[in-house]
């Protein structure tokens, strides 16, 4: 079997939606609509359906299509309009006709008859029949007529909170900014008067209990007022300023806990609460229905063991496994919280594969993250329904609606804020390899840094060891300079000056590097003063001469240049050089019977002994 891919998913999810409202056609026929993907689609049906299977796998739908029964009696009961249909029946707003009251009548498809779905319609409507709450829909009769089973509720004229969800969180304003959508919620929430809706045709106003339907025909919410707690709520809530929309989400809220917490006294778990399990009147008063999926302590559970109860986007993950308790449903309603006030679900993914593995793995993400307006209190009761550990949420709903009520009446919560240590704990607790992984590179990290610490602490001192000798043999060096240079300025030899001043700068440059040029500056001044005090020679050039003890050489008066006889091969020449370079400014022969020279003041002629010779020229102007 091919891997499920987005493009499945999305096609098999609209595939369950059609499925759920009973209008669906066969698996094979709605795969041929798909043609890229019409084996892969019959493939995963089975698999998707067990996902969402609600007790036992529901019977395919081939050739079920339910009859609009709308205008036909059932009993004493006249059925007007269908309200919705769900995967457990359809409701239609009937008559009773001997009492001429308005109610709710929930029929069982003739698909859905076998033995298996008409003791768990029964068990619904029992369960639902003995709960008798503000905040609960009443059930109250029960029959069967032509071969069909039903029975009938309270009728609530309002929406459901999925429907209002559904309205104001259209995919194209998700990044729009929460104010707008806010305040639709919290008139929604607070107590809209008006619905147009299909029955505004049958001169009724609103919709049905609709059984957690989520009807696809839209309807148009118009606020006409609003109203406080019913009076049941009134003496335990008191009225206290503050932000409209998160008063009014905690007092859904509160509403929805008290029934819980009544239902949960009564030995019943719902097992499944989500936004559309729960209904909104005219007033703002929320009303719980649809018990087709709870749980009777005293009555033999209908699903088989370890099997998925619920709607996989509000589910605790326990009941993934078939372990739901009263703290499962408390954790329900967290993420309904969660969604209406992130305005998004507290598990993204679309997929029933990725949702289940969010489920197991994740943990939604922090309500201040999403919306940091959010009341620090009221974030706190939410998350802390929502707890993947059991034995860290509520214990009971009762608690819930007692910190909702605390936080409606601005006083301290009861729930103990979770610490950063303490979320750390939790998480190596869910995620031990994780947690282990990451203690060893912590501790590697750890050892590495110590290890490096210690070889840096070795390396300085190394380092300062090896300061301390540079020092040593500066300061050595230092003051043998500064003997040298005293030494060298007072010797009247040629070169003292160079000498000194040399070894004076050697021992600047010493002086610099220990930082302590200001403490010897005295030595250094006067090492310098004696030395400069004297008058200096020095060797500005040499030449070789054939013999050095008849080398004779002649300047010109302003020693710029000189003459000296010089050997080259076999014959001796008379050159004239620059003094400042010893660059040749004329050669001459020279002559044979002597070495005797003689270079005028102005450096223009030169005499041999023999001949005298004009330099510039070459010539001999005169000759003995």
């Amino acid at each position: 079997m091919s891997s499920v891919r987005n493009p499945l998913e999305e096609i098999l999810e609209q595939y369950m939606d059609l499925l759920r409202r009973g209008v669906a056609p066969p698996i094979e026929r709605y795969a041929l609509g798909f043609p890229e993907y019409e084996q892969e689609i019959v493939d995963l049906y089975p698999t998707f359906e067990w996902l969402e299977q609600v007790g036992q796998p529901r019977p395919r739908r081939a050739n079920c299509e339910i009859d609009d029964l709308a205008g036909t009696t059932l009993g004493d009961y006249e059925l007007l309009l269908e309200l919705g249909r769900g995967g457990m029946g359809v409701v239609y707003l009937a008559r009773h006709q001997s009492l001429d009251k308005t109610v709710a009548v929930k029929i069982l498809p003739r698909h859905l008859s076998n033995e298996t779905y008409r003791r768990r319609f029964l068990r619904e409507a029992k369960s639902a029949a003995r709960l008798h709450h503000s905040n609960i829909v009443t059930v109250f009769d029960f029959g069967e007529s032509d071969g069909k089973c039903y029975y009938v509720m309270q009728y609530i004229a309002g929406q459901s909170l999925a429907h209002i969800l559904r309205t104001e969180r259209p995919e194209e304003i998700l990044a729009a900014d929460y104010t707008d959508r806010d305040a639709f919620i919290s008139a929604c929430l607070s107590g809209g008067k008006r619905y147009h809706t299909q029955i505004a045709a049958s001169e009724q106003q609103g919709a049905s209990s609709t059984d957690g339907m989520d009807d696809d025909s839209a309807t148009e919410f118009v606020v006409t007022s609003r109203s406080s707690v019913n009076a049941a709520d009134q003496d335990s809530v008191t009225n206290v300023t503050g932000d409209c929309f998160w008063r009014d989400v905690a007092l859904l809220g509160f509403q929805v806990a008290e029934a819980i917490h009544y239902a949960h006294e009564q030995g019943i778990l719902h097992r499944d609460i989500k936004p559309g399990n729960l209904l909104l009147d005219a007033d703002g008063t929320v009303w719980i229905t649809d018990f087709g999926l709870a749980k009777v302590d005293d009555d033999g559970d209908l699903t088989m063991s370890g099997e998925i109860v619920g709607t996989l986007r509000y589910m605790a993950p326990e009941s993934l496994h078939g372990q739901a308790d009263r703290r499962s449903d408390i954790c329900s309603l967290g993420l309904t919280l969660y969604e209406l006030v992130a305005h998004r679900p507290a598990y993204l993914s679309k997929g029933a594969h990725s949702i289940i593995e969010q489920i197991q793995a994740a943990t939604p993400t922090r309500l201040r993250s999403i919306r940091p307006d959010i009341p620090h209190d009221l974030a706190r009761v939410i998350e802390k329904a929502i707890e993947r550990n059991q034995a860290d949420r509520y214990v009971t709903a009762g608690a819930m609606a007692e910190d909702l009520r605390r936080f409606l009446n601005d006083e301290p919560i009861l729930a103990r804020r979770v610490s950063i240590i303490e979320r750390t704990q939790r998480w190596c607790r869910r995620n031990p390899l994780s947690a282990a992984l990451f203690a060893s590179i912590a501790l590697l990290l750890v050892s590495g840094a110590v290890g490096g610490m210690s070889a840096a602490v070795r390396m300085r001192e190394l380092a300062d060891a090896a300061n301390k000798e540079r020092d040593a043999a500066l300061h050595y060096e230092l003051n043998a300079l500064l003997d040298s240079a005293f030494k060298h300025a007072g010797t009247h030899q040629i070169g003292q000056q160079t000498q000194c001043v040399s070894a004076i700068t050697l021992a600047k440059r010493s002086a610099d590097v220990l930082s302590q040029t200001s403490q010897h500056l005295f030595a250094l001044r006067s090492a310098a003063a004696a030395g400069l005090a004297y008058p200096d020679l020095r060797v500005d050039r040499t030449w070789k001469d054939a013999c050095v003890l008849d080398s004779k050489a002649s300047f010109s008066a302003d020693l710029s240049a000189y003459a000296a006889v010089e050997q080259h091969e076999d014959q001796y020449d008379i050159t004239i050089r620059r003094t400042s370079d010893g660059q040749i400014i004329a050669r001459l022969p020279a002559a044979t019977n002597g070495w005797t020279l003689e270079l005028s003041r102005n450096g223009r002629y030169v005499c041999d002994g023999a001949y005298l010779w004009d330099v510039s020229t070459g010539q001999r102007p005169l000759a003995r």
